[in-house]
């Protein structure tokens, strides 16, 4: 498998740095782009990235990730990229909603570095197996 691309739509400094440190532990090949606002990820996407899956979250600080994805699905660029909501956004109306617009999962974000290197594995559907070993 080619090396995977991640755009991660974070606007959580903290959240964001541990999923990139999760992710590049058992994914090192793995590019991780960071986009702190929805504005950012579309310019990100606009401008050629072509990442193998995107993580949002849905409270973004200029607009929701519904509206995120949305766009997403009606470009006719991006309407099958792989995306996964991670949130602390719960419920099943909110989950149905993800669903409905196109997500392909629905996590609820840790609170935890070791958190999200366990959300790391459930990734790998998209990402191939991991190149280092998961730490007990």
């Amino acid at each position: 498998m080619a090396s995977a691309s991640i755009l991660v739509i974070e606007d959580n400094e903290t959240h964001a740095r541990f999923l990139a440190q999760a992710c590049e532990e058992r994914h090192p090949a793995a590019a991780i782009i960071l986009a702190r606002t929805g504005a950012d990820a579309y310019q990100v996407l606009q401008a050629g990235l072509q990442p193998t899956l995107i993580i949002l979250d849905l409270l973004l600080p200029d607009q929701s990730g519904y509206v995120v994805l949305e766009k997403l699905r009606c470009d006719a660029r991006w309407p099958n990229l792989p995306v996964i909501i991670l949130s602390t956004e719960d419920g099943e109306v909110t989950r149905h909603i993800c669903a409905t617009l196109g997500a392909v999962h629905y996590a609820i974000k840790p609170t935890s570095r070791s958190g999200f290197a366990e959300f790391i594995t459930f990734l790998e559907p998209w990402l191939g197996p991991a190149t280092t070993p998961a730490h007990d």
